[in-house]
This record gives structure tokens, sequence and C-alpha cells, in this order.
């Protein structure tokens, strides 16, 4: 047996909830419906009916000049997930530029910010250890040996 809820039009007021939560206030249109106590599939039906349903995903996101020089000028030394972040595109959308334009992935960029990381390490464990003794990690903690 159908239920007559599912079948009647959304009423007056309860077109204005809907369009002020999932418009004004952007919740997802599951979110609005479930506030609402109503059925998402409906709900979702008469967003796309009004035009006001939003595209899932990063649809034609197109930079303009000086943002795509500025991406570009950070690919040698940022990861994708920030610079995706940072100008509203997807990773995968980063890592296409970053392949156009001949640089190598993001994951070459972290080996070399570890491999720099270590190589300032030891040469600080090095330098600590020709001062001698005195300026070990025993001094700097205030203890005696």
């Amino acid at each position: 047996m159908k239920c007559s809820n599912s079948s009647r039009p959304f009423t007056a007021q309860q077109e204005a909830a809907i369009l002020r939560l999932y418009v004004e206030k952007r919740m997802s249109g599951l979110a609005t419906a479930k506030r609402l106590r109503l059925d998402g599939s409906r709900v979702y039906q008469f967003l796309h009916e009004r035009g006001v349903l939003r595209p899932r995903g990063y649809h034609n996101r197109k930079l303009d000049a000086a943002k795509q020089k500025r991406l570009e000028s950070e690919l040698p030394t940022t990861p994708n997930i920030v610079l995706a972040r940072r100008y509203g595109l997807s990773r995968e959308r980063v890592r296409q530029i970053r392949r156009e334009l001949g640089y190598r992935s993001s994951r070459f960029l972290q080996q070399e910010r570890v491999r720099r990381a270590r190589a300032q390490r030891q040469q600080r464990r090095e330098q600590e250890w020709q001062r001698g003794p005195t300026n070990s990690a025993s001094s700097r903690t205030g203890r005696i040996n």
C-alpha cells in the first residue's frame, strides 16, 4: 500500500524551507530532506525541477591567466593536495597540469623533502658530535652526567 504523503506535492512552506536550507544554508539535499522529514528523492527531484541542484564534483573550474601562472610557479615545490585546495581544483586536475608542463609528480617532491630533512639532521648531529660532550643533549636538558 502506497503512503499518501509520497504523492502529494510540497506545500508552499515546505518548498520555501527546502530552498532556504539547500540554497542559502548550503546543506546537502539529503540533510535538507532529513531536517524536514521528507523523502530524499522527492527533495532532489524538486531541486532539479527548480534548476537549483548543485553539480557534484568539480565541474568546469577554469583558472584565469593570473591564477594559472601562480599555480605553475608553485608546482615545483608544492604538493597536489595543497594546490587543489588553494585553487579549487581536484587533485587529479593538478596532477594533469603538472604532467602537461613536464614536472615530476608530487611524490618525488615529498621524497626530496624527506632526503633533505634527513641530511640536515645528520649534519646537525655531526656538528654536535664535533663540539664535544659539553654541548650535547644532556646539557640542553639541564642534567649533569
